[in-house]
């Protein structure tokens, strides 16, 4: 194994996950998603193998740490506590604590749209004051101040979300014996009152079949068809605008999407309608040689999907206002009829909607629970769609 150069430690790019370089003799450079570098060496307390932390690139250079990992091992060998004792002391920063709870916790669970949501979040909001400080440094009024100055701005929501992000850092820290308390805990009470914003959409029977209405008028052939499929099997946005040919099984009547590109990394089954496998046959002669149901206009051989946003311009085209619907209206219209109309489990209705279930395990089985069932529900709730819509029709032809 060859020993790094500093050129070669300079030049270390981030990747999709955290990696090590290895330097030779316990020594690596670890370099993390968000490109940040950090020295590490193996050592053994007693008949225990450990990991110490020697501080973080560029500010420990490559010759630095190989002086510190030195020192290390000759305390190690005259029976003293090796230096990196008093990093552990001290404790690791919260950059690191952060970088550690994404691997550890938010990606195999979320996806990649979500964790640069989170990172991207924290980055503008919470890291810049708090990354160099360690665990053990940050209190109350540290956090405070940070979340004070986010109020400032009027972004309240904002506020909320990072004072809850850093919990989950910190709660994570404690399991991992990294950190000893959670400062955000006594602070649930002191931000400015959230206010509770649901996604916007139509309600009522009859604005629903004016909804329906206008997108079967819509002048646009795959977004008027993704809006169409939408409203019936009420998928998240960039589930639906993803959607590729090999999720469908046609014998079967159903679409399977895999974990990856779910919300919560969890497979999902979705039964198709009579009318949904209308929808999915017109974009067959249109799309079906190339990987995506849904092509975005600017991929002529489809190996690019159509954007969330193609979805929203139609909606505002057809007059609907940002407060009045959105594409993940679609949902709330769906769960609120579904619930109200008495005739389906509350079982088959979340399952269709991909909550996942608190217990982790119960959810990895849950998946094609109500399968029966949903497969029903999913006839009757086209068939009730289109029977807004037809019944909007008649009435006006009766008035006019």
């Amino acid at each position: 194994m060859m020993a790094l150069t500093e050129l070669q430690v300079k030049n270390a790019k981030p990747k999709e996950k955290r990696y090590q370089l290895p330097d030779g003799d316990c020594l690596y450079l670890e370099v993390s998603m968000n490109g940040n570098k950090f020295w590490r060496m193996r050592c053994f307390k007693g008949n225990r193998e450990t990991t110490l932390s020697l501080g973080k690139y560029p500010d420990i250079s490559l010759k630095d740490a190989r002086t510190l990992r030195n020192d290390v091992k000759k305390r190690v060998a005259q029976g003293e506590e090796p230096l990196a004792t008093k990093k552990e002391q001290k404790g690791f920063t919260f950059s690191e604590l952060f970088e550690e709870y994404l691997e550890k916790r938010v990606l195999p669970i979320r996806d990649e749209a979500r964790v640069k949501a989170v990172r991207r979040r924290m980055n503008n909001h919470a890291l810049p004051r708090l990354g160099d400080k360690t665990v053990h440094e940050i209190d109350e009024v540290m956090l405070l101040e940070v979340l004070r100055a986010i109020e400032v701005q009027a972004k309240y929501e904002t506020a909320h979300i990072i004072r809850g992000t850093c919990g989950q850092v910190f709660r994570y820290g404690i399991s991992a014996g990294k950190c000893r308390r959670d400062p955000s805990a006594a602070l649930k009470d002191a931000l400015h009152v959230r206010n509770t914003k649901h996604r916007a959409r139509v309600q009522g029977k009859e604005n629903i079949g004016d909804l329906m209405r206008a997108i079967e008028g819509y002048d646009g052939f795959v977004v008027k068809n993704a809006l169409t499929l939408e409203a019936y099997l009420f998928l998240r946005p960039r589930e639906l605008a993803s959607l590729e040919w090999e999720d469908v099984a046609w014998d079967e009547r159903l679409i399977k999407i895999p974990p990856g590109r779910m919300k919560m990394r969890r497979g999902h089954i979705v039964p198709l309608s009579k009318q949904a496998i209308e929808v999915l046959e017109r974009m067959k002669e249109f799309s079906g040689h190339g990987k995506y149901i849904f092509p975005s206009r600017l991929s002529p051989r489809g190996d690019k999907h159509m954007s969330i946003e193609a979805m929203l311009s139609a909606l505002r085209r057809m007059d609907y206002a940002r407060d009045e619907m959105t594409v993940h209206g679609f949902r709330g219209i769906a769960a609120t009829e579904l619930y109200e109309s008495g005739k389906w489990s509350e079982g088959a209705i979340e399952r269709q909607l991909a909550h996942v279930e608190g217990n982790s395990v119960k959810a990895a089985y849950s998946y094609a629970q109500y399968l029966p069932e949903r497969r029903e529900m999913m006839e009757w709730w086209s068939d009730y769609l289109d029977g807004l819509r037809d019944t909007v029709i008649f009435e006006r032809l009766k008035c006019s």
